[in-house]
């Protein structure tokens, strides 16, 4: 049996060296043991990538609530034209109203008078007496109608 020194432990192996373009480096990269996995260096690219998808986003919903902003305040103010419209155009229906409402008031109040002196006249002047007319004979039945 034999012991072996530790100074006679045969040389570890290495993995066998990746090639990049012309250097040649171990797998888990320059500077690092060879066992350790490789290093992901683009966490910043993916961070940025999803930044810029965040802005614009941001950026489209912007534009649609400006561009809806801008519709509504379009309407507003084509609804208050069409009210001021209305206003004009309701009051010339109104006064319109208002000047039948005293025409007819008017002829009322004339109709009023004149039934008011038609009354007077009548109370002033004597009831007439009426004429009585005759009592009427009963008229005779025929036999066979029953009548």
């Amino acid at each position: 049996m034999s012991s072996l020194d530790p100074g006679d432990r045969p040389p570890a192996q290495d993995p066998a060296p990746v090639v990049h373009g012309d250097t040649t480096a171990p797998p888990g990269g320059p500077g690092l043991p060879p066992d350790a996995p490789p290093k992901h260096r683009n966490a910043w690219k993916w961070v940025s990538a999803a930044l810029v998808l965040v802005a614009a986003g941001l950026l489209v919903w912007a534009l649609t609530t400006q561009s809806d902003l801008d519709q509504a305040q379009n309407d507003v103010a084509q609804l208050e034209s069409q009210a001021a419209a209305a206003k004009d155009t309701g009051g010339d229906a109104v006064a319109a109203a208002q000047d039948a409402y005293a025409d007819i008031t008017q002829q009322l109040g004339s109709t009023n008078d004149d039934l008011a002196e038609v009354e007077q006249k009548l109370a002033q002047t004597p009831p007439t007496p009426r004429p009585v007319s005759p009592p009427t004979a009963p008229r005779p039945t025929h036999p066979r109608s029953g009548r």
